[in-house]
């Protein structure tokens, strides 16, 4: 079969296809393609199989939906994608054809057809073999684009697709970061990439590097050898919390020669991690092929005793390990030369020659010394030297045989010290106070009641710069913190989307928001009434399951007061208060009269009458704008005004001391 059958026969089979799936209902026309079927579609886009006319091959098509796509960001976005993709020319790299715009303007870029389909479609667990061949591949295209300043950061099974010869190629750069000169591809501060394979630090929102897609690449090589994700939960805060809680699971005793390779990748600290693709790919290729065998218990406690007799035999061959007298062991402690890795340190001179006369006086010193560094760690909170410092002094005690009770003192106060951080947290309701400490959580063998209780706590408080998102609605930031006696309040930061709203119309059977103008291309539900904004408050708390309004003149006072900036469009938003008019009636002759008559004999003259009225709805300024203004009748259908919305925040239970 010549090339031309070969792809004849192709287009056939892609043709078939498409008789067998659902094409969505807008096919898009582009200029040189023959639409075959719809393959795929992204947060931003649509993949679409297809013939290029000219050369008559198959290819993949990726079409910008212009109308969902968000406006000259995502352009923006697009554009440098392809940009990006263009310059990368590697075997494992899906690369890319053309360029171009389809007949309504939409951008596209045409890339090869891969048949083989995506890591997704293979089950899990894989053979050994097969998975060190796939991680090799994968480690050397992100060798070739880390090299080139690029970060992936989305790496799953789904980005990663095979040819015909089952060649695994790297695919999806859309939410791709590049490091040199700081360009990025995405919005900074977003969070990001796919739950269950992004690294601690980008689950976070925190500046990444290619020691992130590391990171992913040890959860693909843990999925692809147990069939299971290392760390799972019900949602990304969840599986964020268990990376920073949970050990990296073990592996089944056939793959247990692999765990050393996946601890590394997993670890929670990037510096802890494979610093760079080689570095990761050559320890995959020192993974053994089998595991170790062990015929039987005898042999394996052969195994053991006679590492024991080696490590003993290596103890008396170093240089004045057991030799070192009270006096040497004195000046290493005095020299802060405490634990290893310093040669000579104070702890292998006493494991070496525990039975001189001064040992416990030395151990006691070198405990006290290992313990007071500890402690000024965790009373610094200088959470990054806590847990090297603790884990020190605890192993240690260990070693020198000190009482558990002894080591409980230090574990109850680095207790109290993640309590006080915890606290300081919840006071401000804001879950990221807390992280540089929540690692440390799993040293405590023992946590109180009070510490796992502000822990799960913290599971229900968002991160500041996150805020409150319920059910699809607008983005709300905290104004006042809630208490374990007070409420507190969120307003939203930008008004209600025109998504949403008309959500809402067809919901309640009202007629979609009726703007002038440009209105109707407008990102926001500006032209409402003072009504349809009350009830639009009382139909989305229905859908969230919390109470919303509309914010009242005081509420948006406050959070203008707090700093919390607009994010939406300058437009004006309803308040629930009205304009209140205060009106002053003057008695008439006649009441004047009779009150004359009453003052002379003792009683109360004619008084004013005072009366309130509302004089039409407020509107209410940006935050930190100049304040309410009143939306009389005639225009209460302004394109000026939308919905903004408050909501309190309930007082929180209170956990246990």
């Amino acid at each position: 079969m010549n090339g031309e059958e070969a792809t004849e026969l192709s287009l056939r089979r892609y043709a078939y296809n498409s008789a067998m799936t659902a094409t969505p209902p807008a096919t898009p026309h582009v200029p040189g393609y023959t639409i075959i079927r719809h393959l795929a579609r992204g947060g931003m886009a649509e993949v679409f199989v297809a013939e290029q006319i000219a050369l008559q091959r198959p290819v993949a098509l990726k079409i910008l939906r212009m109308a969902e796509a968000g406006g000259a960001d995502a352009v923006e976005r697009f554009e440098q994608e392809t940009r990006l993709i263009a310059e990368l020319s590697h075997p494992n790299i899906v690369g890319i054809h053309d360029v171009g715009r389809s007949s309504d303007g939409a951008l596209y870029y045409a890339m090869p057809f891969l048949p083989g389909g995506d890591l997704t479609a293979k089950p899990s667990p894989r053979p050994p073999a097969e998975i060190r061949r796939l991680l090799a591949a994968l480690l050397d295209a992100l060798r070739y684009a880390h090299g080139k300043g690029i970060v992936h950061r989305d790496i799953k099974p789904a980005n990663v697709l095979f040819d015909e010869h089952g060649t695994p190629q790297l695919a999806d750069f859309g939410v791709a970061l590049r490091t040199v000169n700081s360009e990025r591809l995405t919005q900074v501060g977003l969070t990001v990439g796919s739950t269950g394979y992004m690294s601690p630090e980008q689950a976070r929102g925190m500046p990444v590097d290619a020691r992130s897609d590391l990171y992913s690449v040890g959860v693909l090589a843990h999925e692809l050898l147990t069939g299971n994700l290392p760390f799972r939960g019900a949602d990304a805060v969840e599986i964020a919390i268990a990376q920073m809680e949970q050990k990296v699971p073990r592996l089944p005793k056939d793959r247990a020669h692999w765990q050393g390779f996946i601890d590394k990748a997993l670890a929670r600290q990037p510096a802890q991690r494979f610093q760079t693709a080689m570095e990761m790919a050559t320890a995959l290729a020192r993974i053994p092929e089998t595991p170790p065998l062990i015929a039987n218990r005898t042999l394996a406690a052969a195994v053991a005793a006679g590492a024991l007799a080696f490590g003993l035999a290596a103890w008396a061959l170093w240089p004045g390990a057991n030799k070192m007298s009270a006096a040497e062991i004195d000046r290493l402690i005095a020299a802060d030369r405490l634990l290893p890795p310093a040669r000579p340190n104070a702890l292998d001179g006493l494991i070496a020659a525990p039975k001189q006369a001064e040992f416990d006086r030395l151990r006691t010193r070198l405990e006290d010394a290992l313990r007071r560094r500890a402690l000024a760690a965790i009373d610094a909170r200088r959470w990054s030297d806590v847990e090297r410092h603790y884990t020190g002094w605890r192993d240690a005690s260990v070693r020198l045989g000190s009482a558990p009770t002894t080591r409980a003192v230090v574990a109850k106060h680095l207790d109290g010290a993640l309590r006080a951080q915890f606290d300081a947290a919840i006071a401000a309701y804001d879950r990221s106070v807390a992280e540089p400490a929540l690692p440390l959580l799993p040293l405590i063998e023992q946590p109180s009641a009070g510490l796992t209780g502000r822990r799960d706590l913290l599971r229900q408080i968002p991160r500041r710069a996150d805020g409150i998102i319920d059910a699809g609605g607008p983005r709300l930031g905290v104004v006042e913190a809630p208490t374990y006696t007070d409420k507190g309040m969120a307003v939203g930061v930008a008004p209600v989307s025109a998504a949403l709203y008309a959500r809402y119309a067809k919901a309640t059977g009202r007629k979609p928001a009726d703007c002038e103008g440009d209105a109707a291309t407008a990102t926001v539900a500006r032209c409402v009434t003072h009504a349809d904004a009350k009830d639009f408050a009382r139909w989305f708390s229905e859908q969230s399951g919390q109470r919303y309004r509309l914010p009242s003149v005081a509420e948006w006072a406050v959070a203008g007061d707090r700093g919390l900036a607009n994010e939406g469009p300058v437009i004006r938003v309803w308040s629930r208060d009205c304009r209140t008019v205060r009106t002053v009636h003057r008695p008439n002759a006649v009441r004047r009269g009779l009150g004359k008559v009453r003052e002379v004999f003792g009683g109360r003259g004619a008084t004013a009458q005072v009366s309130q009225n509302c004089a039409g709805q407020l509107s209410l300024s940006p935050l930190g704008s100049d304040g309410a203004s009143t939306a009389h009748p005639a225009s209460l259908r302004s394109a000026a005004i939308g919905i903004g919305l408050v909501r309190d925040i309930a007082a929180l239970p209170r956990p246990a001391d």
